[in-house]
């Protein structure tokens, strides 16, 4: 029988965590949806990123956008591995190649490329972006971070910023590839 202790992460830091895990839970699974990943999928990615975040709940400064990171990162681990699983069964003539799945690697792709550009944010910057990128506005924001509106357009402004830098270099990285292939 295990002890209660066990998994009781000292008193108060645990309600937080239930607490934090009752309203964000849902939002994280929708968002994911809405990032084109299917209901199991989310849930799996969800579930993952919540466990993750309970066993690191005292390190865990920002919860909602560090679950989101690591749901995320769950989420297209996953799809990149049922990819290329396919593809390997496809390959050795266990499945029949029905269709391209040209398209829908593309956009797994271009997501992880978003999603590492995001993680050179600076955290608050970070935060904000994904906030905003949720649909919440300035004011939002703000109040769920414990900021001034001003002080979140700011970080929103230099978020964009640096994000458009690390496009532009991106792709001309890319074509300087292109060109030399």
């Amino acid at each position: 029988m295990v002890a209660d202790d066990q998994f009781d992460h000292s008193g108060r830091e645990h309600e937080g965590f239930e607490a934090f895990f009752r309203r964000d839970f849902p939002a994280l699974v929708g968002a994911l949806i809405k990032d084109g990943f299917s209901r199991d999928d989310a849930l799996d990615a969800a579930e993952a990123a919540m466990v993750q975040a309970l066993t690191d709940w005292d390190r865990v400064r920002n919860p909602t956008a560090w679950v989101r990171k690591v749901a995320m990162r769950s989420a297209i681990a996953a799809a990149r591995k049922r990819r290329e699983d396919t593809q390997r069964a496809v390959r050795g003539g266990w499945l029949p190649s029905t269709h391209n799945d040209h398209e829908r690697i593309a956009v797994i792709d271009e997501r992880s490329r978003v999603l590492g550009m995001l993680a050179r944010l600076p955290d608050k910057q970070r935060s904000v972006m994904a906030f905003h990128t949720d649909g919440l506005d300035t004011d939002e924001i703000a109040d769920l971070l414990g900021l001034e509106p001003a002080t979140v357009r700011s970080h929103l402004r230099h978020a964009r910023e640096k994000l458009r830098i690390a496009i532009r270099e991106s792709d001309s990285s890319g074509r300087r590839c292109d060109e030399a292939g």
